[in-house]
């Protein structure tokens, strides 16, 4: 009879390697379509915004979330899933490293989500004052890099208080266990980043249709685009947020971690939850963005004229002169 903790471990490597599949294609997507979108001068006509904030935010997005389904996920899915066991010679990579980068990446992934909704709020108002609040392109990116400074300071304690208890990744640390159920787990990864794409994405709904003129349709998409973050932000963690929370309160005053068939479920389960929003983004922006799936279009159909322009052509013989004639290449 398959036992519940084989089901655990069998959910974990299916729907871990299915999420990091379709994450990493998604995301690489999201590169291409942003990345052309920060290149192009013609942003505006595209749809994104008024200026390239919108892009940029979404990019870096993107590319944190590339990382975090390529790097903590695979080593879920190697560790959780296969039943490796942490040991104190892999523990900087498997403990340290990969939670480090994964609240310092996931957390910069929300706050840009965040900061592009904002964008589109302050562009979409009617306020001249609001929409001059907009920053440049320039601004953007210094803004992105102190965020991230700020956010990879703020992760360093994880890396110096989580280590290996009985061949698991844990906290040593009470204080900072706490700290970082209530104030990161539930706070910056839940409550935060859902309220605020919420809030904004629907103000800045309610503006565009109060507004007039030819973008008004494709600002309404991109809207709805930020109200669907929001419930996705919303899917991916509160399961994880409700297990921490009951994992902190049953082992409160104890270091062993060892679990029942019925928790270790439950908490791949959460985990698995936990990083559908780095997997589904792409989908949300192909699907509810018309111009979004234009535009990828265009990429694809671009990159297949370029290599049919760069074709190599065989050699012929000339049947007539008996000459044979050099490869030809088209330019």
């Amino acid at each position: 009879m398959v036992s519940l903790t084989d089901i655990a471990h069998e959910l974990m490597i299916i729907l871990g390697i299915i999420l990091l599949v379709i994450g990493c294609i998604g995301n690489v997507l999201n590169l291409f379509v942003f990345g052309s979108w920060i290149r192009s001068s013609s942003s505006r006509r595209n749809g994104i915004n008024g200026s390239s904030n919108g892009p940029l935010y979404l990019f870096t997005a993107s590319a944190c979330n590339l990382v975090v389904i390529s790097y903590p996920l695979i080593v879920r899915i190697i560790f959780d899933g296969y039943g490796n066991l942490v040991t104190y010679n892999n523990a900087l990579f498997v403990c340290k490293l990969r939670f480090f980068s994964l609240q310092t990446v996931h957390l910069i992934s929300l706050s840009c989500t965040c900061l592009a909704t904002l964008d589109r709020y302050l562009l979409s108002s009617r306020n001249v004052r609001l929409r001059e609040m907009s920053f440049t392109s320039r601004q953007t990116k210094q803004f992105i890099a102190i965020i991230s400074i700020i956010l990879s300071i703020h992760s360093i304690p994880i890396a110096i208080y989580y280590d290996v208890v009985n061949n698991q990744c844990a906290f040593v640390s009470q204080i900072y266990s706490l700290y970082y159920l209530f104030m990161v787990i539930i706070l910056l990864y839940g409550i935060i980043p859902a309220v605020f794409l919420l809030v904004f994405g629907s103000l800045s709904l309610a503006q565009i249709k109060a507004a007039t003129g030819l973008m008004n349709r494709r600002d309404r998409q991109l809207s709805h685009m930020h109200l669907i973050q929001s419930v996705s932000v919303v899917i991916s963690s509160l399961p994880y947020c409700i297990y921490n929370i009951y994992a902190s309160s049953l082992f409160a005053n104890t270091l062993n971690v060892t679990k029942t068939p019925t928790e270790l479920f439950c908490e791949y389960l959460a985990i698995l939850m936990f990083y559908i929003h780095s997997s589904i983004n792409f989908y949300i922006f192909f699907f509810s963005t018309p111009n979004f799936r234009k535009h990828l279009k265009k990429i694809f159909m671009r990159n297949q004229r370029l290599l049919n322009e760069n074709q190599v052509y065989p050699l012929q013989l000339d049947p007539t002169h008996r000459t044979t004639l050099l490869p030809t290449i088209v330019r």
